[in-house]
């Protein structure tokens, strides 16, 4: 079960209610229970990791890049607030009281944010590797041609250097997107539903179907949702030698940019020959870490 925003944490008492009816229908169903959840993290307390600690639980958690510039950009009505030092101490809260638990940080960037990529380290490297990873996104208002390549893989190695398995659009992605599995459900607060975390608007234009409050029972728009399961690649992609590990674009992306030839290569600012050379660095630390904390391959 994943909780995502907006700020989930705003409404706390929702996501405990869920949580309390979910664990007692997975126990009684025999069903494994992830409590899943997208986050800036800073109403995280520790009378709430206490509840979340009986939990399976899987954390994305968001730095917009080190402490200035991530203070800068969450700003609250005018307000100055470290949410920074928020952040990374719910990160702390959550590393030393959560047992079951797995950590993605994920770095929003810019060249900026990659240039101070240091600091970012710094405050989080008392985060257990074996339970953490950190995803790097380069941020929607900068264009991809715009990105410092040489900070970019400066980055990468400097994390890499940390011990830190950096999610770089890697791949093998090993499934296809969670929006295009049949049994993915996404209940939007007004019982609205959708398949996408990521589309522009969660309005009736988008909708698949509605929840009936009462009951519980979906309704789908069969002729919406019958796209999301469509076999939309197009030719270029299951001809590439990429394929395999790739799966190709998500029917999100080829709806929306209808005639357009794209691929997920456009996004990565390396060339072939870079872009192997990350993975491999990916697994030989991978690899050492599995080692080091006797994790399974």
């Amino acid at each position: 079960m994943s909780f995502f925003g907006g700020e989930p944490f705003l409404c706390y008492k929702g996501v405990k209610e869920l949580l309390d009816y979910s664990k007692a229908f997975c126990e009684n169903n025999d069903i494994e229970l992830i409590a899943d959840f997208t986050t800036n993290a800073t109403l995280v307390s520790s009378k709430r990791i206490e509840y979340l600690k009986q939990f399976r639980c899987h954390f994305q958690i968001t730095l917009d890049g080190w402490k200035e510039n991530h203070n800068r950009i969450k700003v609250n009505n005018g307000a100055k607030i470290d949410a920074y030092s928020k952040t990374v101490e719910a990160l702390r809260l959550i590393n030393e009281n959560i047992e079951n638990r797995w950590i993605a940080v994920r770095i929003n960037f810019d060249n900026n944010t990659l240039e101070y990529i240091d600091k970012i380290i710094d405050d989080i490297n008392f985060l257990d590797r074996s339970k953490t990873y950190v995803i790097l996104k380069k941020v929607w208002q900068m264009d991809t041609d715009k990105v410092n390549k040489n900070l970019l893989i400066e980055a990468i190695q400097k994390l890499l250097d940390n011990k830190f398995i950096v999610d770089y659009y890697i791949m093998p992605k090993g499934c296809v997107c969670f929006a295009e599995r049949e049994s993915q459900v996404l209940f939007n607060y007004d019982g609205k539903i959708f398949k996408c975390t990521t589309i522009s608007s969660f309005n009736d234009e988008n909708a698949l179907g509605t929840l009936n409050l009462s009951n519980g029972e979906i309704t789908w728009n069969n002729d919406k949702t019958r796209k999301w399961y469509e076999d939309m690649q197009p030719t270029y992609c299951k001809e590439c030698k990429w394929f395999p590990s790739c799966l190709g674009i998500c029917n999100k992306q080829i709806m929306a940019h209808a005639n357009e030839k794209i691929c997920t290569f456009d996004a990565f600012n390396l060339n072939e020959k870079e872009y192997l050379m990350y993975l491999f660095k990916v697994q030989l630390l991978q690899k050492e870490l599995n080692d080091e904390f006797g994790l399974k391959d």
